[in-house]
């Protein structure tokens, strides 16, 4: 019978199903023939490190695309810059004349012809300014002669000397004629006439030069960040899942090591149990015996209840040291043992029924992993439960050991983190430990008023 055909048979006996189930430490329930739950936790460790590294990778690509992106812009706009300051240089004010800034009709159209030279792809519009916002010449000629407000950059490339450029607001007057062609990037450029006068070049350049060269900057950009992250990430993977197994077998170490540490106590408590108190005990109960043959009658009813309390006192200790020893599976099979346990319930008045393979495949330190489950969970329905029956099931099966322990007793109300520690309550504490040093997990199902099921899952 496996466990989960056992646990389904406690289901038809009658009581309510248990309703409320958590499992302990974090850890899931895992059907007999899955993988190793250590394995699966050593992956859930990798998985964590991948998940980080890919944010983390994410966060920085994201950041290089804004920022190779506004280095392309930034880019593109002195570009656009530069081009109109070669415009202003060779077109331009070689032909601010005085006679065009007086508005005759040849300087304009002398003008206008050279400007028609110019790449259409480069520049849409271009408009020459004086310092009261007159446009003197365009190739927009209904805006010549107009006097429209300047735009705080226009001001300010005037005042400062200094080209400025912006992304042109279409909701300006200036700018009415250009509404219907979408987003222009505008450039100032400060420029004077062949007598001096001040002069301030705009021209309007399509926002594709600008979109085109961040894209250009951003692909050139972006590789270089993000392959080395990548390769990095790569290289650290097989390190992350090394360190998390070297940290997975240097925790079971460290818990081997304390239980073999607390198996030699045991042992010697044990030792000197049998051989100092439990001995000099029975030396005692033998002496009263011989005794109670010379005393009065009268006093012999109280020397016999002594001998009685005293051998019962020994009985106690010789159960309890043979409690804390743990078994011999070497000479000993898991069943006697665990028919052992069961007996100290029986004493109590417990009704204990125990299935278990007279013969496992697993190693003698799996079968001390099952014994400590059972023992430790029988000491809480000993101490805790108030139960009536107990249910004790070892199964075998794909590879994995299952162990439950079932009890009919008052249960108890299990809250999202898990089974309520009792103070002190250490026994529990390393039986966790040990399961999980050993590759498995533990579970608790609980109701209260429906009795508990602690269940393990150990490889074999």
């Amino acid at each position: 019978m496996t466990l989960i055909d056992h646990q389904r048979g406690y289901e038809r006996t009658g009581s309510r199903p248990h309703a409320i189930t958590r499992v302990t430490r974090g850890r899931r329930s895992t059907k007999l023939g899955d993988r190793s739950p250590a394995s699966g936790r050593t992956g859930q460790l990798v998985v964590r490190f991948v998940v980080a590294g890919v944010v983390a990778l994410v966060t920085l690509a994201v950041a290089s695309v804004f920022a190779s992106r506004q280095a392309g812009t930034d880019e593109s706009v002195r570009d656009a810059i530069d081009r109109t300051s070669l415009l202003a240089a060779t077109v331009f004010e070689p032909n601010m004349t005085p006679e065009l800034l007086a508005g005759e009709p040849e300087a304009r159209a002398a003008l206008a012809e050279t400007a028609r030279s110019l790449d259409a792809s480069m520049f849409v519009h271009y408009r020459i300014w004086t310092l009261d916002g007159v446009v003197v010449h365009a190739d927009e000629p209904e805006i010549v002669g107009m006097a429209l407000p300047l735009s705080d950059d226009a001001i300010d490339a005037f005042r400062a000397g200094l080209p400025r450029a912006e992304i042109s607001d279409l909701s300006a007057d200036e700018n009415f004629l250009e509404r219907e062609q979408g987003n222009l990037l505008e450039v100032y450029y400060p420029i004077r006439a062949l007598d001096g006068t001040p002069l301030l070049l705009e021209t309007y350049q399509p926002m594709a030069l600008v979109e085109d060269a961040a894209h250009s900057i951003w692909w050139q950009f972006l590789p270089a960040v993000l392959v080395p992250l990548v390769l990095l990430q790569l290289v650290q993977i097989p390190l992350a899942v090394r360190l998390a197994r070297q940290a997975r077998a240097d925790r079971v170490r460290m818990l081997r090591s304390a239980e073999e540490a607390s198996v030699r106590e045991r042992q010697a408590i044990a030792h000197d149990l049998h051989d100092g108190a439990v001995q000099d005990l029975a030396g005692v109960s033998l002496s009263l015996g011989a005794l109670a043959g010379r005393v009065a009658p009268d006093a012999r009813a109280e020397v016999d209840q002594l001998v009685a309390a005293i051998n019962g006192s020994v009985e106690s200790l010789r159960t309890l040291f043979t409690e804390i020893y743990p078994p011999d599976f070497g000479g000993m099979s898991l069943a006697r043992s665990l028919e052992d346990v069961a007996d100290r319930l029986r004493a109590r008045g417990i009704t204990v029924h125990v299935e278990c393979p007279p013969a496992l495949a697993a190693d003698i330190e799996q079968l001390k992993v099952v014994f400590r489950v059972v023992q430790e969970a029988t000491r809480n329905v000993a101490r805790h439960a108030d139960a009536g029956h107990v249910w004790i099931a070892v199964d075998e099966h794909r590879g994995m050991l299952s162990v439950s322990v079932r009890d009919d007793g008052r249960g108890f109300e299990i809250g999202d983190d898990g089974p309520p520690r009792r103070a002190g309550h250490l026994g529990m504490r390393m039986m966790y430990d040990v399961v999980e040093s050993s590759g498995g997990a533990v579970t608790v199902t609980s109701t209260p008023g429906h009795g508990t099921v602690v269940a393990a899952l150990i490889p074999s």
